[in-house]
């Protein structure tokens, strides 16, 4: 079968052996390698790595370009990278007076920073298991026995059926990516999104999460990062709509579906409202909610 994963030539030393190598999926981190990896000595919980809900350690780590990896080391949106990553954008603003491929250059101000057209970053929203929808795909085939089990076009077709169905909102700036692994015997969907300027409608946020200086706006459909404070927000949108419960978190109040002890709940999100914020964000939501329903 297509599917089965052989192993030949299996010795006795090599049962013997142990190896801590291998594809770690970030979605599988918890269920599957949080002990050994805290053997190893991590020192934070897994969800602090991969969070699809909130802001993690994965919200760093972006697509470079075409195909690289970088890292998001400042509060300002430095990005590392590799050099020959960067090779076409540097050789774009090298001349025969300026031959930054082989000088480099620094830029010691933003005035002095060089734009560098069309290159972008991406950011990976989330990972989905969606291998059982895949394998009930694949069995309405038209050539069950081909190859469209690896196929990008065929998976892409899948992709965009599944986002229609789980109501998975596509934007110019966010792209699905399904992907096929240990050789079709689980499919990954990586929902995406490219560094970019988007508008946001108040009224489609339901709330906002802040960690230093970045904050994740989460609406209907979806998460977005950008650089900014809870404080700058707070100073920019209705006070009398928006609303703080906690120091890591904003609400809209409109969004507020139920208040269980010192938890609010926002569709199936849970979120803490602390001691110091209390009273003055129940007075306000009280408030809000007596006057709609009168």
């Amino acid at each position: 079968m297509k599917r089965i994963l052989l192993s030949l030539f299996i010795t006795s030393s090599v049962l013997a052996a142990h190896a801590d190598e291998g594809m770690w999926m970030l979605t599988d981190l918890q269920k599957q390698n949080e002990v050994a990896m805290t053997e190893l000595g991590l020192l934070i919980p897994t969800n602090q790595i991969y969070n699809p809900d909130g802001i993690a350690l994965k919200d760093a780590v972006v697509h470079f370009g075409g195909g690289c990896t970088g890292e998001v080391i400042s509060a300002e949106g430095l990005v590392l990278t590799n050099h020959h990553c960067g090779y076409g954008a540097i050789q774009q603003h090298s001349s025969v007076e300026h031959d930054y491929l082989t000088d480099g250059f620094w830029a010691m101000s933003r005035e002095e920073e060089l734009p560098c057209k069309g290159l972008t970053v991406t950011y990976i929203d989330r990972i989905l298991d969606v291998t059982d929808y895949v394998n009930e795909q694949l069995k309405t085939d038209d050539d069950p026995n081909g190859t469209n089990y690896l196929s990008p076009k065929y998976l892409k077709t899948v992709a965009d059926r599944f986002a229609k169905s789980e109501g998975i909102a596509l934007t110019p700036g966010r792209k699905l990516e399904l992907k096929a692994f240990y050789g079709g015997n689980r499919y990954y969907l990586f929902v995406k999104t490219s560094l970019k300027l988007e508008k946001i409608r108040f009224n489609d946020m339901r709330f906002i999460e802040g960690v230093e200086n970045y904050v994740a706006i989460y609406t209907s459909d979806g998460k977005i990062i950008t650089h900014t404070t809870l404080r700058t927000i707070l100073q920019k949108l209705p006070p009398e709509r928006l609303v703080q419960v906690h120091k890591s978190y904003l609400v809209n109040i409109d969004k507020i579906d139920s208040i269980e002890g010192n938890l609010l709940g926002i569709g199936k999100n849970k979120i803490p409202l602390s001691r110091t914020y209390k009273e003055a964000a129940l007075e306000i939501i009280l408030k809000n909610k007596l006057l709609k329903d009168g």
